[in-house]
């Protein structure tokens, strides 16, 4: 009888009328792994009894090999170790074990890296210095973010909790062929945990310093034997880390708190063995006083000492802690739902046919006080946004163990994001923008206070796709793979922009009247309107050739073409040069890489090591124009990324697991002039070429390790002890162009953890501490609007926190 894949560990623990039910799912993975891992000769011959021995040592953690997870980054079901890929993959289970929740906190162990937020609706997520670091609704992300198929199109969503991972899958470099929607730069694929057929309810609690508070439950079991049902949420609040020295600030003491809750609930439908349909409905809201940073430092050569004279203000510049001085409220809502479908049929030829549904929205409100300074410059600035989107994918995957493997498959993406935004004057504005001016004649002091600025834009992009990609086992040890992708894609772009002047321009003296308008000008422009219209297409692919030298050695190399689609620039018209048009042409991106991938000592040893070289032609990026003294986007010359990356795993004893990584990256603009002055040298545009990419450390390294321990029986229970603790390394970067002000010092986490678990799981009680050396660091560096030569520092790391957690299962 043929067997199907879809008949999955849950469904094989319901199967036997009940017989097998005292079989955890947990072991009967840990089995299943243990029996197809690439472990050698020796491993594979084990007998029953050491294989079950083995799957206990997986359950407890004191098995004495590292982990070789089985991943989909081909859409099909591989061992991490023969994907011949730089693929970096964590497990569920580790992830839980060393408490991490967010992407924030997965990013440290993530090699080459780099990932900032401004807001959660700035946010930055790079691959070898390579991603979509400026916030603009126009324009794609280079990374792209997945779960469970699905692709989420706003980096907002991606600094919502985790919930019930089973794993983490990073893939570096373009991923032009299966992943639906502009990778050129890579990426990031997480994968939940099925319901399953074995009831089970895991609850856990974590209190910590700041006011932290951490509820997450998860609760799965059947319906009957063929329906399976999960819920799965997640409670945090914490107060904030900075705190607001202005007495009168409109959000009191703490600054940049953070409030979320999530959840996602799983229905599992196995009606036969060639049959699957999973359904998933998730649900996320975020309300925080929050975002802003520290006043960093000045330049000598800014305009803020003519206005602290004129208004007899000291700013709070504190480099080295955690006061601000905002009057205005800091405040953002957030809300993210969406549900998805994925059906998956086996005929009878062994073919696999795969259909993924989803809708999604978000919406992004915000009260921002952007001059952070306690005086009333900009009163409001931010961008009130909406979001929908729908995708389809169709897959058909033929059989495996075949000398040619193939998938092949369409893909629609359709998504609408409209934005309002608002900027708004106070009775400061004037003295912040143009201090000169009201030295000159101080009744001009009310020139910007009261006016204001209002842009609408609205984008509706639907994206086509088809795609093959082809597996040929040239012999039992080489492997070709090809595939293709074309994109086209079409969009529909609206904007309006608005000005309410304030106080009349009559109200000024007659002679001031042009020095008034043209400030106003300078500042908030005029009205203006445009449509456009963009349709475009890509090709991209992939050709990958892997050889396994021994069987637990694979050496590959591949090329990879990416595509990154046409941009939008919404911004009004008069600010872009003559010749220059609001539509920014498509990136596209040639990667080519080689690599090694090898286990050693019987599994104990795990070494991966890659090199690549990466050229991206037409890089959207902001540009800058001296005449009309205005910042834009628009294609600029090559960039390149050219480096090494190497990760270890090793379990040299008995419940000892170490990992470690590193990468070097040498990713530099080869020609981009006319790049956004320095803060230091205001109006002159920056010559960028040769030189490092913005948030692009060199170097970035991570250390791992676990040590566990059986206790021996306390009471009923054997119980097991475990320490642990990791170590990031981030190189100095720039964060805005080449000044000097601008980079951002090297800076190292530590992160530390002690704990007592039964051995069976039902239990874990840890204490833990974040960033436990108490580094004060900051990731992004800028200068404040205008000339005032202060320089801001929107995220500043956060400081220890030390806390306990308590997990059981049942």
């Amino acid at each position: 009888m043929r067997k199907s894949h879809l008949a999955s560990a849950d469904r094989i623990a319901l199967s036997g009328a009940g017989e097998n039910r005292t079989v955890t799912i947990r072991a009967a993975l840990a089995v299943l792994l243990a029996t197809t891992a690439l472990a050698g000769p020796v491993f594979a011959q084990q007998p029953a009894v050491a294989q079950q021995a083995a799957a206990d040592d997986a359950e407890t953690g004191l098995a004495a090999t590292v982990d070789d997870v089985v991943v989909t980054a081909r859409k099909r079901e591989e061992q991490a170790q023969d994907v011949p890929l730089p693929l970096t993959v964590i497990s569920g289970k580790k992830l839980e074990e060393e408490r991490v929740t967010n992407i924030r906190d997965l990013t440290q162990q993530l090699p080459n890296i780099s990932f900032s937020v401004l807001n959660p609706r700035n946010t930055s997520f790079a691959i070898r210095g390579l991603g979509s670091g400026i916030a603009n609704d126009g324009l794609e992300n280079a990374v792209g973010f997945f779960v469970d198929g699905v692709y989420y199109a706003r980096p907002s969503s991606w600094t919502f909790d985790f919930l019930d991972l089973e794993r983490v899958e990073l893939l570096r470099g373009p991923q032009g062929t299966l992943f639906g929607k502009n990778t050129a730069a890579g990426a990031l694929s997480i994968t939940t945990a099925k319901p399953s057929f074995t009831p089970s309810l895991t609850a856990e609690a974590s209190f910590g310093d700041y006011g932290y508070r951490q509820f997450r439950t998860r609760v799965t079991g059947p319906v009957d034997e063929t329906l399976a049902l999960s819920l799965a949420a997640s409670v945090t609040d914490r107060d904030g880390f900075l705190d607001n020295v202005n007495a009168s600030g409109a959000n009191g003491k703490d600054l940049n708190d953070y409030n979320n809750v999530s959840l996602r609930g799983q229905a599992l439908w196995l009606p036969s063995d060639d049959f699957s349909l999973r359904v998933i409905a998730d649900y996320g809201t975020q309300d925080l006083d929050c975002c802003t940073g520290i006043i960093y430092g000045r330049t000598p050569n800014g305009t803020w000492g003519q206005t602290a004279a004129l208004t007899g203000y000291s700013a709070v510049i504190d480099p080295n802690g955690n006061d601000v001085d905002i009057d205005s409220e800091q405040h953002l809502s957030i809300r993210q739902r969406g549900l998805s479908a994925e059906a998956n049929y086996e005929f009878s030829s062994g073919f696999t046919l795969t259909s993924i549904t989803a809708v999604r929205d978000w919406d992004f409100n915000p009260k921002n006080d952007s001059d952070v300074l306690g005086l009333p410059i900009i009163t409001q600035l931010g961008y009130v946004s909406e979001q929908n989107q729908f995708s389809q994918e169709l897959r058909l995957s033929s059989p495996t163990d075949q000398p040619v493997e193939y998938v092949a498959g369409l893909y629609y993406f359709r998504q609408n994001l409209s934005s309002d935004y608002t900027q708004s004057h106070g009775s400061a504005a004037t003295a912040y923008f143009a201090p000169a001016l009201i030295a000159f004649s101080p009744a001009l002091s009310a020139a910007l206070n009261g006016t204001s600025l209002f842009q609408y834009s609205d984008i509706t992009t639907d994206s086509y796709a088809a795609f093959t990609q082809a597996t040929w086992h040239i012999t039992d040890r080489l492997d070709l793979t090809g595939g293709l992708r074309y994109t086209y894609e079409v969009k529909e772009a609206d904007f309006r922009q608005t000005i309410d002047s304030g106080v009349p321009l009559a109200a000024f003296p007659l002679a001031a009247q042009p020095f008034v308008a043209g400030l106003r000008n300078a500042v908030l422009g005029s009205a203006d309107a445009f449509n456009a219209d963009i349709s475009d297409g890509g090709l991209s692919g992939t050709i990958n050739l892997g050889y396994k030298v021994t069987d637990n050695a694979l050496l590959y190399a591949f090329y990879s073409r990416g595509f990154k689609s046409s941009g939008v620039n919404f911004q009004p018209t008069f600010k872009l040069p003559t010749g220059t048009t609001n539509v920014v042409e498509p990136e596209k991106v040639d990667d080519y890489e080689i690599g090694v991938k090898s286990d050693w000592f019987n599994r104990r040893l795990q070494v991966n090591l890659g090199a690549y070289w990466t050229e991206v032609t037409d890089a959207q990026q902001q540009r800058y124009d001296a005449t009309i003294l205005s910042n834009y986007i628009a294609n600029v010359g090559e960039v390149r990324a050219r480096g090494v990356e190497l990760e270890i795993q090793a379990a040299p004893i008995e419940g000892l697991r170490l990992t470690a990584s590193g990468s070097y990256n040498d990713a530099a603009y080869v020609y981009f002039p006319n790049s956004t002055p320095y803060p230091e040298r205001p109006g002159v545009p920056a010559d960028l070429s040769g030189k490092q990419i913005s948030g692009a450390p060199r170097w970035q390294a991570y250390l791992g390790g676990d040590y566990s321990h059986s206790l021996g029986e306390i009471g009923p229970k054997e119980v097991i002890g475990y320490v642990g603790g990791d170590y990031s390394y981030t190189g100095s970067y720039f964060s805005g162009g080449h000044s000097s002000y601008l980079r951002v010092p090297a800076f190292d986490i530590v992160n530390l953890r002690l704990g007592l678990r039964a051995a069976d799981r039902a239990w874990d009680l840890s204490v833990w501490s974040k960033n436990a050396l108490d580094e004060n660091y900051v990731v992004l560096l800028g200068a404040l609007p205008g000339s005032s030569g202060l320089i801001f520092a929107p995220q500043v790391g956060d400081p220890r926190t030390i806390g306990t957690t308590l997990r059981v299962n049942f």
